[in-house]
């Protein structure tokens, strides 16, 4: 009986990691979670007192997954500072290029999108995403402090360099889950933001730090945008033609596609 019950709670927490990465936390109902779970509605408040509780469970469980499948491997080697933040792109990109195959969609990053919809409307759940966003930020840190032991790249403050090359892929993953529908959605949109930094990086405003710093942050973009060329292709468009217009300059993309 107690395995049954273990098995029907997984089931649940499953169906929830799910419906609310494939959808968003409103859009599914208690129903639609019971339904994906195979289990009847009476019994969703037997393993938790509200949706809320099946949210936070899911969304912990979702987070113990990606350490143990995205950061901690891209970690293990102590020897590696900017390639163990390279496998973690691939490895998002791998990830979300599988779900685009099953679903037909390019669902983004679950943690973000649930923060997006629930950070203002419930305080559980933005602190437990909170406090995630914070690890993601960790990893990245000790793979730049690790850089930085190796001379990869210059001195400065690391922990400020990781939370903005995470926010870069939030919103990489953002742009690319609204723009997956459209004929040149990802560049035509990134394309203006590394165009900025570049001038910024070329006219050393802010100083040294802050252009070297930006020129990082363009980096990362640009091997975010490598790593999502196979999504791009699934979807059906076609990248080689951006690529020729971005080389041209036709396109608004032009400093993406070197």
């Amino acid at each position: 009986m107690a395995k049954d019950e273990n098995r029907s709670r997984d089931n649940l927490v499953r169906a929830a990691i799910e419906l609310l990465w494939e959808r968003s936390y409103q859009a599914a109902s208690v129903e639609d979670l019971c339904d994906r779970a195979r289990l009847k509605k009476g019994s969703f408040y037997y393993f938790f007192p509200s949706k809320t509780d099946l949210a936070l469970e899911a969304v912990r469980v979702s987070w113990e997954h990606a350490k143990a499948g995205v950061f901690e491997p891209a970690l293990q080697d102590a020897g590696k500072g900017l390639a163990a933040i390279q496998r973690i792109i691939d490895t998002i990109a791998a990830v979300q290029r599988g779900q685009l195959k099953r679903s037909g969609a390019f669902l983004g990053c679950p943690f973000g999108n649930l923060g997006q919809e629930m950070a203002h409307q419930d305080e559980r759940l933005r602190a437990a995403l909170n406090a995630i966003f914070d690890g993601h930020c960790a990893y990245l840190k000790t793979a730049l402090d690790r850089a930085q032991q190796l001379g990869e790249i210059p001195p400065g403050d690391t922990a400020r360099k990781a939370r903005a090359i995470f926010a870069l892929l939030e919103g990489a993953l953002l742009m690319a889950k609204v723009a997956i529908v459209g004929s040149y959605p990802y560049p035509d949109k990134i394309g203006p933001i590394l165009n900025g930094q570049r001038a910024v990086v070329k006219s050393g405003a802010g100083g040294p730090e802050l252009a070297r710093f930006l020129e990082i942050q363009g980096k990362v973009i640009r091997v975010i945008l490598k790593r999502l060329k196979g999504a791009w292709r699934f979807a059906g468009l076609d990248w080689e033609v951006f690529q020729g217009n971005a080389r041209n300059g036709s396109s608004p993309g032009a400093f993406i596609c070197p």
